[in-house]
């Protein structure tokens, strides 16, 4: 991931995204952040089951697919070998302490493949 400001990049954190050959791939696109969260859970279901995963941050930016931690992940982020099986359902992992302080609600997000 590669966080800017302007042309300027401003942090490069590794994260773990969609978890691809489950059919659970990070949507692509160009959206805003439209929203910032604290100390929630975050619930769903999918053809892998179900989940009620505690997160102390939470910035979604198309429907219900957003940045968070993910304290349940046992591998490291950007792990090339493992996020497409061991992925997320979509959303973005990575440690957010530093991008929850540094975004705000309007903040532009391009995913791309």
């Amino acid at each position: 991931m590669w966080v800017c400001n302007g042309k300027d990049e401003v942090y490069q954190p590794a994260v773990t995204s969609g978890a691809t050959k489950l059919g659970d791939a990070t949507p692509t696109g160009t959206w805003q952040i439209y929203a910032k969260q604290t100390n929630r859970y975050l619930t769903g279901s999918d053809s892998r089951g179900s989940w009620n995963d505690y997160v102390n941050y939470w910035m979604p930016f198309y429907g219900d697919y957003g940045f968070h931690d993910a304290s349940w992940q046992t591998f490291l982020f950007g792990d090339l070998q493992k996020y497409p099986i061991q992925g997320s359902h979509g959303c973005v992992h990575l440690p957010m302490a530093w991008l929850y302080n540094w975004a705000q609600v309007g903040t532009t997000v391009s995913v791309q493949s």
